[in-house]
């Protein structure tokens, strides 16, 4: 009996070990394309870069085969950036974690993105008159698709014109 509670407590303990393995990230699928989580780095003025020593800092992103399905596009680079989390690193790699706002040059809020450790929450897009445009919510998703989101658009009064679920295969229902 001591014997079998102690192959069973080994096999748990293997199997326990195995399952709790983080996800592998910068995966490619059979034809080479990005699949998958990866890293994306970004320098000291928010532009995309492929070296990571030439990084400041980085999030994650999931591609499906090729096409990255939560992109975060350039800032203007009149805009000035408020963080809700510390932006000095002191060498080191700074995991985008916490909220990113981006105002113009008239300190209009225009970008909102809230990432939890590294990863995308929200972002809102607003109208250069400080209106909310529109609002992804990444953590919504349409009939448990991971690859999906949520999104809203708004007129410039705050009418929502668009409530629709989002899929990076293109493809959603409106709510």
């Amino acid at each position: 009996m001591k014997k079998l509670l102690l192959s069973l407590l080994i096999i748990f303990c293997f199997f326990s070990k195995l399952f709790s393995q983080p996800a592998s990230i910068d995966q490619r699928d059979s034809s080479g394309k990005k699949n998958g989580k990866w890293k994306v780095y970004w320098d000291a003025s928010w532009h995309e870069v492929k070296d990571s020593a030439k990084a400041v800092y980085y999030r994650y992103t999931f591609y499906d085969h090729g096409e990255d399905v939560y992109p975060m596009g350039p800032r203007d680079k009149k805009w000035k950036l408020v963080a809700s989390t510390e932006t000095k690193s002191g060498g080191k790699l700074i995991l985008l974690d916490g909220e990113y706002k981006w105002y113009d040059e008239k300190g209009i809020l225009r970008d909102d993105d809230v990432f939890k450790n590294g990863e995308y929450v929200s972002y809102k897009w607003y109208y250069s008159t400080g209106e909310l445009n529109q609002f992804f919510d990444y953590g919504n998703h349409w009939q448990d698709q991971t690859m999906s989101w949520h999104i809203f658009e708004y007129d410039k009064t705050g009418k929502v014109t668009t409530d629709t679920y989002v899929h990076a295969k293109g493809y959603g229902e409106k709510k």
